[in-house]
């Protein structure tokens, strides 16, 4: 009996692409649920109004696109096992005031993406599958497939109504998905108390690190736009955007400490403004974007990991991805109290306000003996991707099931 005849198919709908800037909750679950089961990843669809910078292709795409993702297979399946699937584009409604007018484009737009997605899936024979819409709420509310899922499930990442954009529709559109949905799910400790507000509290599922790019690593070469930023380094990786980023304090850190040297990987966020006040630090380094296997060769050279988050309602609701990454190479971390799940943490890093930092710089960069660096290393190896997919699998009643599906992949 084939694989994906006992785990049902996974279609997970999500706000993130494929083909994003920085990994995201999306990827991770979808690459380790894939090990399982087949997956067909279904990107959120752009506007016709993103779309029309490209207008070649607009004439011809009338109908989802699936694409294999390679190096994705599980033992008892045949070929592939994780596919992304592109959407064609749709109405820019995002920008309209809530109300009937609202309601029936979004009805519209809701028809067109399940003729579209069920054309794809009945080419590709999928039967039973489930349903996971995850942090996009507004799409995919009228369900209406070509067969109806075996259960269906919401995952929130992120406090939707912290952002303009997401929250002036999704704050609502959330509350519709969880009492739709057979349970719900939120990366974060504080994100799933505030979804218990309007419906039956979420279960935790939080976030995580890719195992293969993370675990049990050969030293490489240090990066060539590393090699010349002089000891000790401070490293971050992930978004520099102003709503998560304390940058203020990270300027007056590089003040007070000038022998300490801050390395960002990250896609750039913030203004011209900051960014030239960072330019203006002889200590302060922005490499840019960074493919996410490669991240893991410049953080190993780093000799601390930071996560600078301001103290915001967004931040409260943040099980950081990169907290795993840091503890999985051995790095010493510095953080700010930003969360319920960053507190979790304290017996392996230093927690401290942003205007401490420069005083515990010093205690943090000597925390380096190889018992601390085994320690970082054992708990980040339970928070994985792999470990997170059977914990999803055993909380929608799949335990027996899985374990099976584990011993043949």
């Amino acid at each position: 009996m084939s694989l994906q005849k006992r785990i049902p198919e996974v279609v997970l709908y999500s706000f993130f692409p494929w083909r994003h800037e920085y990994p995201s909750t999306a990827h991770g679950l979808a690459r380790a649920l894939a090990k399982h089961t087949r997956v067909w990843y279904v990107s959120k669809p752009p506007t016709l109004k993103d779309a029309l910078r490209k207008r070649k292709e607009i004439r011809t795409w009338r109908t989802a696109r699936v694409t294999p993702v390679e190096g994705h297979t599980c033992d008892g399946t045949a070929g592939a096992s994780l596919f992304e699937v592109d959407l064609p584009p749709t109405l820019p409604i995002n920008g309209l005031s809530p109300g009937k007018f609202y309601e029936k484009l979004r009805s519209q737009v809701d028809n067109k993406l399940n003729n579209a997605l069920s054309e794809a899936l009945q080419a590709a024979d999928v039967e039973d599958f489930l349903w996971i819409n995850l942090y996009a709420p507004t799409q995919f509310i009228d369900l209406n497939l070509h067969r109806k899922p075996v259960a269906r499930y919401y995952y929130s990442v992120d406090a939707i109504g912290q952002a303009a954009y997401t929250g002036k529709h999704g704050v609502e559109a959330e509350k519709v998905q969880l009492r739709y949905s057979d349970a719900g799910f939120a990366t974060s400790t504080q994100l799933s108390h505030t979804l218990s507000a309007f419906a039956k509290t979420p279960h935790v599922l939080p976030n995580a690190m890719a195992t293969e790019h993370y675990v049990d690593r050969v030293k490489e070469a240090e990066p060539s736009d590393l090699s010349s930023i002089p000891h000790p380094r401070l490293g971050y990786v992930g978004n520099l955007d102003s709503d998560r980023i304390d940058f203020e304090a990270l300027l007056v850190l590089a003040k007070a400490r000038p022998d300490i040297h801050q390395v960002y990987i990250g896609p750039w966020n913030a203004g011209d403004e900051m960014k030239s006040k960072f330019a203006e630090c002889s200590n302060i380094h922005l490499l840019g974007r960074k493919d996410q296997a490669a991240c893991a060769a410049y953080l190993e050279h780093m000799d601390a990991g930071m996560i600078p988050f301001r103290i915001t309602a967004l931040t409260a609701a943040i099980y950081p991805l990169k907290i795993n990454e840091y503890l999985a190479l051995g790095l010493p971390v510095i953080s700010t109290r930003f969360s319920l799940d960053i507190e979790s943490f304290e017996a392996y890093i230093t927690l401290a306000d942003s205007n401490e930092w420069s005083q515990q710089m010093d205690n943090v960069l000597n925390a380096n003996t190889i018992e601390e660096v085994n320690r970082r290393k054992e708990i980040a190896s339970h928070n994985t991707w792999d470990a997170r997919a059977a914990k999803f699998l055993q909380i929608i009643g799949l335990t027996e099931v899985h374990s099976k599906a584990k011993e043949a992949c």
